[in-house]
């Protein structure tokens, strides 16, 4: 015990000033005092849920549309003539949730270019190819764009990363530019529904 309070238990401070000093003595000791923690403090934060895309090594390719001539088998030529509405969109190899339009930014970002998560574009057409004997084939409609490969990073609400594995896509190009479409040969059976660049004369 201090001196302080001992004089004061003795009796040699008046009264009143005994209580003051008491009272001052109890607030210094509240102040000094750890304030208690409550247990919502004590939780972590949760991360906001977050997906990117790393992707990498374009490629020029062109990639089928839904327009395609009847199979024929030569000797002969396939003469396709027509008019409507070409449609194509983007596509992956993925076996996990994908944002196309998400993937599609991340790639026009990283490579210089322009893509589209679906295209389509009304015009007509007149082709014709010849066949040789015995051969199965049909004519398609292609239209350009990038072959690519990718993986998806997740931000989970624990603050972890997940990250998928790898994967491939096929993305359009943005334009409707004649020069981004191109006929193509199709085989029988049609197993092919991208092309490498060059191929067939495009």
């Amino acid at each position: 015990m201090s001196r302080s309070l001992l004089l004061m238990g003795r009796g040699c401070l008046p009264s009143g000033v005994r209580a003051a000093v008491v009272v001052a003595a109890g607030t210094a000791l509240s102040l000094l005092a750890v304030a208690p923690v409550r247990a919502a403090d004590m939780v972590p934060q949760a991360c906001p849920i977050e997906e990117t895309y790393e992707v990498w090594s374009p490629q020029k390719v062109w990639i089928s549309t839904d327009t395609a001539s009847d199979w024929q088998t030569g000797p002969g030529s396939i003469d396709f003539t027509g008019s409507g509405t070409i449609d194509i969109s983007v596509t992956t190899s993925a076996s996990f949730s994908v944002s196309a339009g998400a993937l599609v930014a991340s790639a026009e970002t990283t490579f210089g270019v322009d893509l589209t998560v679906g295209s389509s574009h009304t015009t007509s057409w007149s082709h014709s190819i010849p066949l040789s004997s015995g051969v199965t084939s049909r004519l398609v409609r292609t239209k350009e764009g990038r072959l690519f490969g990718f993986r998806k990073h997740r931000l989970n609400t624990n603050c972890t990363v997940t990250t998928s594995a790898d994967a491939v896509a096929y993305a359009p190009l943005a334009s409707h530019s004649s020069n981004y479409y191109c006929w193509k040969r199709d085989d029988y059976p049609a197993t092919a529904w991208w092309y490498p660049n060059p191929q067939g004369g495009c």
